[in-house]
This record gives C-alpha cells, sequence and structure tokens, in this order.
C-alpha cells in the first residue's frame, strides 16, 4: 500500500502527523473530564492525530474512535504483557498506510518502551510526556514494588528521547537532573476546557468539594480525618467527593466509622458539566494528594474562582501562592489541613480575595496558550529528526566536555589501541605531507602520528569550539570549526584524509566520504578507524547510517555500508580489517574492563580473527582507500 503523503495547511507548509501512545481509556469511553475534546483541540492543529490505548480485553472496548483527523484505537489485549506486541502490530499498519512525523509517549514507561521501540524500527523522533511526580516523590515510589521497577526504567527510557515534555516545573528540575543536557525538556500544562466554565451560584451549599479518583495517591483518608475534626466547628457540615476508583469502599467504611455519612457525599464518576455544577455550588476546593502532577481538576476550579487548599506537591506548587490564593500544607497533615478549611469557611472575605487572586492565576496560565505550546512541541521534536539534530546534540556534548585527553590516559581501550592505531596510520602517511584530521576530537592519535613523523602538517576539523582549543593544547594549531558534510578545503588538496570515530557522528556518511574525496589529491589516501556495529545488520534498510536508537549524537554504521558508499564515491580500497570481538562480547556484560583483562582479550582477538565470520562481530574497522 502506498503511503499517505502530508496535507498541507492554507500557507502551504506540511502539516505534522502525531501518533501518540496511551492508557487514557477515557479516550475511549469518556465518562468524565474532557480528555477527548482535549484531543480533538490538539488534532485540529496537526495533519492527523493516531492514538493508540492500551487496552484490556476484560476492559470491554473494542470500537475505535474517528473524528475527523483523529483516531483512537484500543489494543484489546489478553493482558497487560501483551500490550507492547499489540500496540506495535497496530502501529506497524498506521506506518505502512502513512508517514508518522513524531511519536509521543504519554507517560515514561509501557508508553515509552513502545514509543523507543518504534523509533528504532521506523526511524520516528519521540517525545516522552511525564504527567506526575515519579522521579522525586518518594511516595509514588514507595507504593509498591512495580513502581520502584518503573522509578529507574523510566529514568533509562526518558535519556533516549528526543524531547521531553513535563507539566510542572519542579517535574522537570527532577528530570533534568538525570536526562543528558542535549534533550530538550519543555514544560507545558494539561489546559482544562473553558466551554463549561459558569459563574458561581449563588447558592453556596457545599462547604467543601474535592475531586479525582478513588485511589492511594489522592490520600481522602487524610481528607476524611480532617473533615471530623473539623465537623463540630462548621455547622451541618456538607462535603462532596467526586470520583470513583478501587478505594471507595474503604473510604465509605471510614466515613461511617467517624460518623460523617451525613456529611459527606460520594457523587461517584461525573461528566465534566456535572462536576462544574458542584464547583459553582462550592466554597472551598480541597486537594490532599500524596503526589501529583498537573491537575486540570485544580485548574477547573480555580477557574471558577474556588479558594484552594493543596498539598506541598508539584502541581499545587505551581499554582497555589500561600497567603494570596489559598493555602498549602504538607501531605498527610490532616491537623493543619482541618485547621486551614476551617480558616477559609469561617471567612467568607478572605474566601472572596483568594478567589478573585485563583482565578488570575488560573487565567494567567490560560493566557500562555498550553495547547499551542505543546503543539510546538511536537514541531520541535520533528526538527530534532535527522541530520541536524545529530550535529546538535554533538556540539552540546563535547563543547562541554573538558575530559577529552585524559580519558585518554586512563580508559583501557584508548591505552590498548591508540598505539596500534599510531602504528597502522604511519603506515600510509609520510612525513611532509598534507593530513585532514576530520572530526579529530581533541587530536591525541594525530598529535601522538604527528610527533614521531615530524614535519607533518595537519589540519584538524571539529564541529566542536572546545575540541579545538584542546588540539591547541597538543601542539595542533592548524584548526578549523567545520562540518565534515560540507568541508571549508579547498578541492585536491591534502595528501591524506583521516577519520578516527568520527564518521558515526553524522548520518550524512555519504556526504562526508564524498567531501573527503573531493578535497584529497590524485591518490591521495582515506584512512578510517570507525565503530562497526553488528547491530546495524538486524535493520531491513542497510544502505545508510541509522539513528542510535541509545544515543542522539551516534548512529549505526557497518563496514559493509561503508565500503560501498567508498567505492561509489571514486575510491579503490586498500585494506579492510575487523578487530576487537571477544573484546565487544565482554563489554556487553562489563563496561569498564580493567586493562590486564582488556589485554588479554586483545590478545585473544589477534590470534582468532582469521576464524571464518568471526571478524564479522568486529566493533572497530579499519579501512585505507585510495582515491582514483
Amino acid at each position: 500500500m502506498q503511503k499517505e503523503t502530508h496535507n498541507k495547511d492554507s500557507v502551504g507548509e506540511p502539516t505534522l502527523n502525531v501518533l501518540f501512545i496511551s492508557l487514557e481509556k477515557n479516550l475511549l469511553l469518556p465518562k468524565s473530564g474532557d480528555s477527548i475534546n482535549r484531543h480533538r483541540r490538539y488534532a485540529s492543529q496537526l495533519g492527523h492525530l493516531d492514538i493508540i490505548v492500551l487496552t484490556k480485553k476484560r476492559d470491554g472496548i473494542t470500537h475505535e474512535v474517528r473524528k475527523g483527523n483523529l483516531t483512537i484505537v484500543p489494543t484489546n489485549s489478553g493482558s497487560r504483557w501483551w500490550y507492547t506486541t499489540d500496540a506495535l502490530r497496530i502501529a506497524a499498519k498506521l506506518f505502512s498506510q502513512k508517514k508518522v512525523d513524531v511519536v509521543s509517549a504519554q507517560d515514561p514507561f509501557i508508553c515509552a518502551a513502545i514509543a523507543l521501540l518504534l523509533k528504532a524500527k521506523w526511524r520516528v523522533p519521540v517525545n516522552i510526556q511525564v504527567h506526575n511526580d515519579y522521579f522525586s516523590s518518594l511516595a509514588w515510589r514507595t507504593e509498591s514494588f512495580e513502581n520502584r521497577a518503573f522509578f529507574h526504567l523510566g529514568k533509562w527510557l526518558l535519556r533516549k528521547a528526543d524531547s521531553i515534555r513535563t507539566v510542572t516545573r519542579s517535574i522537570e528540575q527532577s528530570v533534568r537532573t538525570f536526562v543528558p543536557p542535549g534533550i530538550p525538556i519543555h514544560t507545558v500544562i494539561v489546559p482544562p476546557s473553558t466551554n463549561f466554565l459558569k459563574k458561581a451560584s449563588p447558592k453556596k451549599d457545599i462547604h467543601i468539594i474535592s475531586t479525582g479518583n478513588l485511589t492511594e495517591q489522592k490520600d481522602f483518608p487524610t481528607l476524611i480525618e480532617a473533615l471530623a475534626k473539623l465537623k463540630g466547628n462548621i455547622p451541618n457540615l456538607n462535603v462532596q467527593i467526586i470520583g470513583a476508583g478501587p478505594r471507595l469502599e474503604i473510604l465509605k467504611r471510614q466515613t461511617e466509622r467517624l460518623d460523617l455519612t451525613a456529611n459527606i457525599r460520594f457523587a461517584g464518576e461525573c461528566a465534566q458539566k456535572g462536576v462544574i455544577d458542584a464547583l459553582a455550588r462550592s466554597k472551598v476546593y480541597v486537594s490532599s494528594s500524596k503526589y501529583e502532577g498537573s491537575s486540570i481538576a485544580l485548574l477547573e476550579a480555580m477557574l471558577m474562582g474556588l479558594p484552594v487548599i493543596a498539598t506541598r506537591v508539584s502541581g499545587a506548587q505551581d499554582l497555589v501562592e500561600p497567603g494570596r490564593n489559598g493555602f498549602l500544607v504538607e501531605p498527610g497533615d490532616e491537623a493543619a489541613l482541618a485547621r486551614k478549611m476551617r480558616a477559609l469557611l469561617e471567612d467568607a472575605p478572605l474566601r472572596e480575595s483568594f478567589g478573585r487572586e485563583v482565578k488570575k492565576k488560573a487565567l494567567a496560565m490560560l493566557h500562555q496558550r498550553p495547547e499551542k505550546q505543546w503543539i510546538d512541541v511536537l514541531i520541535e521534536t520533528k526538527k530534532r529528526d535527522g541530520p541536524a539534530a545529530m550535529k546538535r546534540a554533538n556540539i552540546a556534548h563535547y563543547d562541554s566536555s573538558q575530559l577529552e585527553i585524559e580519558k585518554s590516559k586512563t580508559d583501557a581501550s584508548k591505552i590498548v589501541y591508540y598505539p596500534k592505531l599510531v602504528q597502522w596510520l604511519r603506515g600510509y602517511i609520510k612525513k611532509d605531507q598534507k593530513v585532514v584530521d576530520i572530526g579529530g576530537g581533541a587530536g591525541v592519535v594525530m598529535a601522538i602520528v604527528k610527533q614521531e613523523l615530524g614535519g607533518l602538517s595537519v589540519v584538524g576539523l571539529d564541529i566542536s569550539t572546545l575540541m579545538v582549543k584542546l588540539r591547541r593544547s597538543l601542539s595542533l594549531n592548524t584548526n578549523l570549526v567545520g562540518d565534515m558534510d560540507k568541508l571549508p578545503i579547498r578541492a585536491d588538496s591534502a595528501d591524506a584524509v583521516v577519520f578516527i570515530a568520527s564518521l558515526h557522528h553524522t548520518l550524512n556518511t555519504d556526504k562526508a566520504i564524498r567531501e573527503s574525496c573531493r578535497i584529497l589529491k590524485p591518490r591521495g589516501m582515506l584512512l578510517l578507524i570507525e565503530h562497526n556495529s553488528f547491530r546495524f545488520l538486524f535493520y531491513r534498510d542497510r544502505t545508510k547510517a541509522i539513528p542510535a536508537p541509545d544515543d542522539p549524537r551516534e548512529c549505526l554504521i557497518n563496514h559493509r555500508m561503508v565500503t560501498r558508499q567508498l567505492i561509489e564515491s571514486g575510491f579503490i580500497l586498500k585494506h579492510i580489517s575487523l578487530k576487537r570481538q571477544l573484546v565487544t562480547l565482554v563489554q556487553t556484560f562489563i563496561k569498564d574492563i580493567p586493562l590486564p583483562v582488556y589485554r588479554l582479550l586483545t590478545a585473544v582477538d589477534e590470534k582468532t580473527g582469521w576464524i571464518p565470520g568471526y571478524k564479522e562481530f568486529g566493533s572497530l574497522m579499519m579501512i585505507a582507500a585510495q582515491k582514483r
């Protein structure tokens, strides 16, 4: 089937096709909230929005939702263990029908894992969303063993994203502590709909209102204990809790035990209009969560002008200014919660003052146009795809990598192989020649070659200004800051071109090779020492470099692809060898191999390189090619 091409908007610019991987079942059974309408608003700003929702057969959700350019498909899996395979199967069908520009995972765990598998197979950039305080909240982490495992899984997956969306500043700060600096993090709130907002009802018969799923996260037991302390001070106390969940019966028993059945009404799950009607009749909104993200319910209450009392957790801290538009209390502090509720219920002028300020705060946040900000994040994520994104990632990394020279003195692979590389290069480079060291970083190897050969002229080229500075400290004084895809060097001027672990930092390997051919003199030599990826062989398209699924700075290349591009660019192959077979296998399990063990493994590799097929496992290729 032929892929559907992009639609175009009114000014002729291609629009974006986006795929979400989601756990939000409300998108298919929108009993409450604004989920479906919010995603329709997102879709209105995109070419097409497809959403794969991870569901189980026992959920009873088998139908698809199609509304204009929004398509929502359930996986209908036998169990959650089949989420991944079912989602990949649905996505494969989608990718065969249309071009998908960006995949966004709506959580940093199973959804993120599926999105990154799609990235590996279809070479599509991935955005990962973090909607809750998973990485700094001890309460969430200690809820279950599964959460402890997800804590580490989420950190690992987020490091592989092309971009990250968080929903509060505090979540952004916690994520920044462990993701590489080259991955952009954008904080964009989840905006509620304002379609149902109305003026507050003159009949304020609900003293306290709280909304949310009846789960451990929302900590309604603390709220109920606080209400028990409040009951004697507020005549005819009337409280409404809106939401459904697994802890309903536990909460009802607690209410009976504290003699609050006449005061607390569990309203169950309500449509958004019902929630807004209840908010309009309420005096104070309370959130007692142990941890939180961007709370749509809290924003809706603020837009209705309700003074709020919330726990001091992510999300609420971005919205509530204590003493100005509400109060913050520590999670689990029922006594403080009771005091703050009483203070607001007994002081009508204070409620009115807080109500005015809280509405201003909410409107100011919506004035930032969060829906457009979110679409802009997706557009920026698309722009990070491809060669330009890889260049930016490399500049960000190497412009902050002060220890490149020191690594050559401590890293076992460099200590063992640098002398071998120098010896190999000296077999092709002659004294008094001009050599261009492309992407040579700090230039440690070429500095040794130059020192041993004496009159050698070395011109270094690197994309990082810091690397060029480090080269000068090794007496490599002729350097250029530039791009290997478009060398700022005149044609037919170099005797040799050297790539030392640099070609895998561009997706345009063919352009870099052609540029090398251009600047070489006739019969000049191209000497390439590079990573040789065995993983490359598992991809369908093996004609060009493939973005590495675990590092935005690198791509996967293989000696077969490189030799083919060399021949096509006008080179004659003179030498090719593959090394580091056993070393690579051991490094799969032990990242930092002790130097004596590394030497031993290298010696074994050198003795067994003649075994047929064994060399294919080598992670280091050394290729010499001559310009025709």
